[in-house]
């Protein structure tokens, strides 16, 4: 199962660390992006009942409209607040406690490497401008039963549902081979 994000244009150039703008403009050009990018992410996980992977592959594709050169790791650079729109939702608040800033599309945990495998790919469309994000659990069954059960589970946790936690299905597996069936 792959969740997939497509993002109108590029990120940002205010979001460069290489961009000769205020701070405040870097700011709130960044706090504008991650909310667009929350809002989009939440529409597709809510749209596939997607729940944020123990681990997780993101594959971020700039589509570029020309084949001028670009300056790769500046584009991976201004897409810093596009991967932290994917993680867990986030309050931002001022000295006084007042919400500021709100984020977060749950897709994934965290966007370090513990919980996230982040690549990136330039690719060229005549005329096209945009970013791809596509998401796939780092872990993928390979049969239809896998995939079925997959979905299930996270279909499952979505609802509520609480899961054993390692300790727990330690106990079950010992009490249910130390039963001597006849």
């Amino acid at each position: 199962m792959t969740l997939r994000i497509e993002i109108p244009g590029l990120p940002p150039r205010e979001c460069s660390p290489n961009a000769r703008v205020h701070w405040k403009v870097r700011s709130l050009t960044a706090q504008e992006y991650k909310e667009v990018v929350t809002m989009l992410g939440n529409v597709e996980r809510h749209r596939m009942h997607w729940t944020a992977p123990d681990k997780a592959k993101v594959h971020v594709v700039f589509v570029l409209p020309d084949k001028r050169r670009r300056d790769r790791d500046n584009l991976i650079a201004r897409a810093k607040p596009l991967i932290d729109a994917l993680g867990l939702f986030r309050e931002v608040r001022n000295k006084r406690g007042k919400v500021i800033s709100a984020y977060g599309a749950d897709i994934i945990i965290d966007d370090s490497p513990e919980y996230a495998e982040i690549t990136y790919e330039l690719r060229y469309e005549k005329g096209q401008s945009m970013t791809i994000v596509e998401v796939t659990p780092a872990y993928e069954p390979k049969t239809p039963l896998g995939k079925d059960l997959l979905r299930l589970r996270n279909k499952a946790i979505a609802g509520g549902m609480e899961l054993l936690s390692e300790d727990e299905i330690g106990r079950e597996h010992e009490r249910d081979t130390s039963t001597v069936h006849c």
